[in-house]
């Protein structure tokens, strides 16, 4: 049997923030997450991020205040329908998504 582990994700911090930007941004990762499963794991994925960004000491999100940034998708050791080529699929389309929302 062969192991492989899938972990990663994308964000825009720091970041100026321009509202059609943001909703541009997460808009190309959401359709990236419903095209290989659905828009819950979109959901997951963007609760992620924002945990990873929280900072318990300020008790704030770090991509809120003073405008530094948007957030994004986190993913840690994901495999899809138990299949690399499903996976590997989906981290592809997530990252050429970057590049279509960052642009």
């Amino acid at each position: 049997m062969e192991d492989y582990w899938f972990g990663g994700g994308v964000d825009l911090t720091p970041y100026y923030v321009f509202e059609e930007d943001c909703r541009t941004f997460h808009e190309a990762q959401k359709s990236a997450c419903v095209k290989h499963v659905n828009i819950e794991f979109f959901n997951s994925l963007k609760k992620a991020c924002d945990s990873y960004f929280y900072l318990p000491h300020r008790k704030e999100h770090r991509f809120d205040f003073n405008k530094r940034g948007i957030g994004g998708t986190f993913f840690n050791d994901i495999i899809l329908e138990n299949s690399f080529e499903k996976t590997i699929m989906y981290v592809k389309d997530a990252a050429y998504n970057y590049l279509k929302g960052y642009q």
